[in-house]
């Protein structure tokens, strides 16, 4: 991990950092690409096709540090806007969350599926989740302010 924040700007036609988020959203492009699905044929305007993204994402995020403690959600966050490879890491992992949303038909069923353990369980998401470092690796908090800079 770098200690200098990603150029965000760089990769603009790929991802938009979200600022209150603290967590990248693909563009309507980028899904398409790593997809193949074209999700402006789904909504009437790019402006809510990038919201629905908004929306998969929020849903994502909070999935992936569902078991994860406040500090560690906010050094994650940190590693992230400062790795390149992090984010297109996390890029793939909300790209999946948005198919399987698209498939569904449905956002809400996301959250209707299999309860194992009272833990709910989404076979697809479950790999894209084990999938991503943040799941197998602990990382160290950072010194001083993990949203300086963005």
């Amino acid at each position: 991990m770098s200690n200098q924040l990603v150029d965000f700007e760089l990769y603009s036609n790929d991802f938009v950092w979200d600022m209150k988020m603290h967590f990248p959203i693909p563009t309507v492009d980028y899904f398409l690409q790593r997809s193949g699905i074209d999700i402006l044929q789904r909504f009437d305007t790019t402006t809510e096709a990038q919201g629905f993204l908004v929306g998969v994402t929020r849903t994502a995020k909070n999935y992936a540090f569902r078991e994860k403690l406040l500090q560690d959600r906010m050094a994650w966050e940190y590693a992230i806007a400062h790795d390149e490879k992090l984010i297109y890491e996390v890029l793939e992992y909300i790209v999946e969350f948005v198919k399987v949303a698209l498939v569904s038909g449905d956002y809400q069923k996301l959250f209707e599926t299999h309860n194992t353990k009272n833990r709910i369980y989404i076979p697809a998401l479950e790999n894209a989740y084990n999938n991503l470092t943040m799941t197998s690796k602990r990382i160290q908090p950072t010194l001083g302010g993990y949203y300086n800079g963005y």
